[in-house]
């Protein structure tokens, strides 16, 4: 009962703030950043396997967002409307920092290689959508080439039966942080500066940008993990290349090896993921139904489920 009113209590501050954007500022809080918050929350709680420990993190971090309404120094003149726009902003990234402490070992996810060569798919299609850009320039052709690369690495032991070794493991494991990374900024990039609304919900592109920060929202948690696994390889002050900063790498690439699962793909789940990523792709590619990053996201969440029922019919039919 406790946890129901403090929900309740959360829940509305959160929907007056939204409705105050909507009806006086019309698309100063866009409910793409809603549908992530609701997302983000939805995917920790699960983490947590509490309800409890998840609306304490939910009051402290909403406690602490509303620090985005105080001035700062340098602002000539305060203007509400501008200030409500943090808030959001202020929580998911002191949610995220504190849902990470307490569930840091568990997002440490289980990946392998099909994971893997559904995220090099990924890459290769954005490629292909983005090739006026990709290869306008000598920096971001090196950059596509690598990336290229580090596809057909993936894609060779998802169609071969080599066996893992710990090198395999590590950058394969490595890939897919990288690939997560990638998307990740991409998609900060969009709603930082692209300034994609959602405010009117009645119209179906509206609709599809929610789903899509809703789908960002429940990867949230893993994305800000990567970041903090790409950056732990990173030398600071104090362990600039010295034997603390080899000692700390070291344990990284075992985190890196553990967590990629030695089990080999059978070829024809290989052969499944490619015709399933070719049919939506394509059909996006051909058609322009919505985004390529949209339908980027949706293959990641919706493969596993379609795998899942083509695994039950060939079951019930053999």
């Amino acid at each position: 009962m406790y946890w129901i009113i403090g929900f309740s209590i959360v829940f509305s501050i959160i929907l007056a703030i939204v409705l105050y954007a909507y009806l006086y500022k019309g698309k100063e809080l866009p409910l793409g950043m809603f549908a992530l918050i609701v997302g983000l929350i939805y995917k920790t709680n699960k983490l947590n396997e509490n309800a409890s420990v998840t609306f304490g993190i939910v009051c402290v971090a909403l406690l602490f967002s509303f620090l985005g309404l105080v001035p700062s120094a340098k602002e000539v003149s305060y203007v509400f409307s501008d200030r409500l726009m943090k808030i959001p902003i202020y929580f998911v990234f002191i949610y995220g920092i504190f849902s990470i402490a307490f569930n840091y070992e568990k997002l440490f996810a289980k990946i392998d290689e099909g994971i893997v060569f559904m995220q090099s798919l990924a890459i290769i299609y954005f490629i292909w959508e983005m090739k006026k850009i990709a290869f306008s320039h000598v920096i971001l052709i090196s950059l596509s080439v690598l990336a290229l690369i580090g596809c057909c690495y993936s894609i060779y032991h998802a169609f071969s039966l080599k066996e893992h070794t710990s090198k395999s493991r590590l950058r394969l494991s490595i890939w897919s942080m990288i690939v997560y990374g990638f998307f990740a900024v991409i998609y900060l990039i969009d709603f930082v500066f692209m300034h994609k609304d959602a405010s009117d919900i009645l119209t179906i592109n509206s609709l599809l940008i929610i789903i899509q920060y809703f789908l960002l929202g429940i990867s949230t948690m893993y994305i800000m993990h990567n970041f903090v696994m790409i950056i732990s390889f990173l030398p600071g002050k104090t362990t600039f290349f010295n034997k603390e900063y080899f000692k700390d790498l070291k344990q990284q690439r075992k985190l890196h090896i553990n967590r990629f699962v030695v089990d080999q793909q059978n070829i024809s789940v290989s052969i499944f993921s490619l015709v399933y990523a070719i049919i939506l792709f394509g059909g996006n590619y051909i058609y322009k139904i919505v985004r390529p990053e949209l339908i980027i996201w949706i293959l990641f969440f919706t493969f596993p489920i379609v795998y899942s029922g083509y695994r039950f019919l060939r079951a019930r039919i053999a």
